[in-house]
């Protein structure tokens, strides 16, 4: 008699529990987001109150320990202090995490919610792409490799960001390529670090081109009137690039010198020719030689 009260009880309180009641829970949750410059962590549970409609095992949930959630940094906005906000409206979104599967959302009890993130140690560092990139036959590079973010924060110990300086990517190992290219990269934190990113995009922009090669004379400048600079050789062959196809020749814009005052620094005379701005479609150019001699002597 005893065992078929038990029973009883248990399938009443089973078919009771299965069904959908509308009620009050609490639930303490830690928030967990990548706010720049705090921890990720929120120093203490905060006490989420919601009426919901749910089943009867749901309803017992309340007041159980504190749940991780991970919330997007920009749901958070500042408050005063290491305190940031979030609107009911906006946690509206993380109501399975709060409470579990199978339950509905009336209306949270406030308006919004304030978490703390404490302040980390933190610097901002540049991102290098690490990379081996080679090119087909009559393409170039149109400039370097675009990284988005192109820096990074840096979080740990005072003394170990110290010496952080770059962070750089995961190699890059891309072999005669012939249009250009886009992606993410893992990035690689120094030990005892962590990064506000984990990973960036690269784009490689790349396009035909056609080599074009001009001799070209060097120039002087800025030489006082009472001195002459002499420079051996007295032209260079510039070598450069433009994209395909061309549809004028830049050539005859470019312009070669040699600057006095750099010659007057220097140890041996010996100088490296500089450019003009160069014409948009020149997309890449050598200069042979790199070095010339340089021979100072009174103006007659």
């Amino acid at each position: 008699m005893f065992a078929s009260l038990l029973l009883a009880s248990a399938l009443w309180l089973g078919h009771n529990l299965s069904l959908r009641y509308s009620g009050t829970i609490s639930i303490p949750v830690v928030a967990e987001s990548n706010i720049p410059g705090h921890f990720t962590t929120s120093e203490y549970p905060v006490v989420i109150s919601a009426r919901c409609r749910a089943n009867g095992y749901s309803m017992l949930i309340g007041g159980r320990r504190a749940v991780r959630v991970e919330i997007a940094p920009e749901d958070f906005h500042r408050s005063e202090g290491d305190y940031f906000s979030i609107s009911a409206n906006e946690l509206s979104r993380y109501t399975e995490k709060i409470f579990g599967p199978g339950v509905s959302l009336e209306s949270f009890s406030a308006s919004s919610y304030k978490f703390k993130f404490g302040v980390e140690n933190n610097k901002t560092v540049p991102v290098l792409a690490v990379n081996s990139i080679s090119l087909g036959d009559e393409y170039a590079r149109v400039g370097g490799i675009q990284l988005q973010p192109d820096s990074v924060i840096v979080y740990g110990d005072p003394h170990t960001i110290e010496s952080v300086h770059r962070i750089n990517t995961e190699s890059l190992t891309l072999s005669g390529i012939t249009s250009s290219k886009h992606g993410t990269l893992k990035l690689v934190a120094p030990k005892g670090t962590r990064l506000s990113e984990s990973q960036v995009h690269y784009t490689l922009h790349v396009t035909r081109c056609v080599e074009m090669k001009k001799k070209v004379k060097v120039d002087v400048r800025n030489v006082p009137d009472d001195r002459t600079l002499m420079v051996f050789p007295s032209t260079a062959e510039v070598t450069f690039l433009c994209p395909f196809p061309m549809d004028e020749d830049p050539s005859g814009s470019i312009r070669l010198y040699i600057d006095y005052e750099e010659f007057v620094l220097s140890l041996n005379g010996r100088c490296v020719a500089r450019t003009e701005e160069l014409p948009e479609n020149i997309l890449s150019y050598e200069i042979e030689p790199q070095i010339f001699e340089c021979f100072e002597t009174s103006a007659e």
